[in-house]
């Protein structure tokens, strides 16, 4: 099951050569993932598969 999210990259996500820095991408990775789940109405159980 395929969907897009656009992620707000805040300033804090940045390194000093304004490049995300890798641990935020996890972070990011969070916040799509319960974006998904909150609109896409997958029950609970079905949830647990992805």
């Amino acid at each position: 099951m395929r969907s897009l999210h656009k992620a707000l990259v805040r300033w804090d996500d940045l390194d000093a050569m304004s490049h995300v820095n890798n641990a935020k991408y996890l972070t990011l990775a969070q916040e799509a993932r319960f974006e998904w789940s909150f609109y896409s109405h997958v029950a609970k159980a079905k949830f647990q598969e992805f």
